[in-house]
Order: C-alpha cells, then sequence, then structure tokens
C-alpha cells in the first residue's frame, strides 16, 4: 500500500518529504528555499570538484533504487526501495572498470547520497542519522553526507560517512571545513585501476564556501522579512 502511495505521487505533499517508519508516515522536510538552495548549491560543488564536470560522476538527483529492491534482504527493501535522497552521485554508464552491483543500473547505482535537513534534525523517526544508517545498507553507497541547517539559522552542521572508515559525529560547518572524496570510490574504480583523464583524486569540496553564501543570503533576506513586518506593524497593518 506504501509503495503504491509513493509511487503514485499524487498526494498533494511528495514523498521525498516523508518517510514511512514503524507502520507511520512522517514529515521530515519541506521543499522551502533555504533547503533547496542547499541542495542546488552541494550538487553544483560535486560536479565542479571532480575536474571533469558530470563527464564520469553523474548525478541523480532524488532517484531511489524502486525496482532492485528484490535482490536485497526483505528488511533491507523495506527500508531502502523507495527512500529518496535529496542528491546522489554514481558513475556515468559504461564507465571503463566500473562494474555494477547485480541487477542495478546505471541510473539507479550510487556511490554518494546527500541528504539536507532544515525541518530535520539529526535524531528522532525518520532523521538524518536514520536515513545515514539506512543508505549505508545499501549495495555500491561508499558515502553519505549529511547536511542540517536549522531554519533559524543558528544550526549549522555536517556528517560525512563512509562505509570504509566508520560514522562520525556531526560537526560544525566552519571556515575549512573541507570534504575529501576517494576518486576511484566514487567511480566505483578497484584500487589502483586508472583514473579517467582530468578527474581529480582526491575530490574535495569546501563546504564551508558552498553554505556560508547561502547563509548570508538568508540572514539578509530574514532582516529585510523583520523590517518589512515591523512597519507594517507601525501602521496598524494587520499581519498575514
Amino acid at each position: 500500500m506504501t509503495g503504491g502511495y509513493v509511487q503514485s505521487e499524487q498526494q498533494a505533499l511528495k514523498s521525498r518529504w516523508m518517510i514511512w517508519c514503524e507502520g507511520r508516515i512522517f514529515i521530515v522536510d519541506l521543499a522551502e528555499g533555504l533547503h533547496e538552495k542547499v541542495v542546488v548549491d552541494v550538487n553544483r560543488a560535486m560536479r565542479n570538484a571532480t575536474g571533469t564536470g558530470d563527464n564520469n560522476l553523474v548525478s541523480s538527483g532524488a532517484a531511489y533504487i524502486g525496482e532492485h529492491r528484490r535482490t536485497l534482504p526483505a528488511d533491507v527493501s523495506a527500508l531502502l526501495a523507495l527512500l529518496e535522497p535529496d542528491c546522489s552521485f554514481g558513475p556515468r554508464e559504461n564507465l571503463r572498470g566500473a562494474e555494477l552491483p547485480p541487477s542495478f543500473n546505471w541510473w539507479t547505482f550510487h556511490t554518494l547520497k546527500v541528504e539536507v535537513g532544515v525541518f530535520q534534525t539529526w535524531g528522532g523517526p525518520g532523521g538524518l542519522d536514520f536515513k545515514t544508517d539506512a543508505w549505508r545498507q545499501c549495495p555500491g553507497v561508499e558515502y553519505v553526507l549529511c547536511i542540517h541547517i536549522s531554519a533559524d539559522l543558528n544550526v549549522c552542521q555536517f556528517r560525512l560517512d563512509s562505509t570504509l572508515n566508520g560514522d562520525m559525529p556531526p560537526t560544525d560547518i566552519v571556515n575549512n571545513s573541507v570534504l575529501e572524496f576517494d576518486a576511484r570510490r566514487l567511480l566505483w574504480l578497484p584500487p589502483g585501476a586508472d583514473l579517467p583523464a582530468g578527474f581529480n583524486d582526491p575530490v574535495r569540496v569546501n563546504l564551508f564556501n558552498v553554505v556560508e553564501p547561502i547563509l548570508t543570503a538568508a540572514r539578509r533576506q530574514i532582516a529585510l522579512d523583520q523590517a518589512e513586518q515591523a512597519l507594517e506593524d507601525a501602521a496598524g497593518l494587520p499581519r498575514h
């Protein structure tokens, strides 16, 4: 029943903003401006950091693994099949040296999953910690990047988990918060394999440089909104 509900996408609130957990549906985030701006700019930063754009590492957006759930254990299938990330990345189709896990195709195979939370925090049903633990059980996923920026902008944190190096605690995003990815793991290549010409190794993303302009613009907008509201209050206009 839940699978048909999610796949139909006819509901008013899209499935990307909800999660099925412990027999209930939870709304975990909303498609407001701050959330979407972070997703778009992280996507752009990853493409720029590779050195070859999206010629080798391809963005697949919020794609879920869907029909491939039949090849997974039942409990993992139930957890992952229709779980949608905010963005995802994997090797381009037929990249030399990259071999797909059984029953996956190039559109649904990803080595990096990205989750962004604004109203969605680390803990609780469907939280960022829950999604990290879920994605680490997906074949081929090498990294899970989570970013949490609170709606009031007072919290700005990230967590980069690696299937090789284990998990990490949430860490504040500060100047020189640099993410580092092994190029071969991103491209699903064996150790020592030749990399595509021009592809950076490691792939580095300065996360501070991604989020700080967004925060600056958001703070400016909040100040403008507050000033406008103050003028309306002074004029005795009703709040809207």
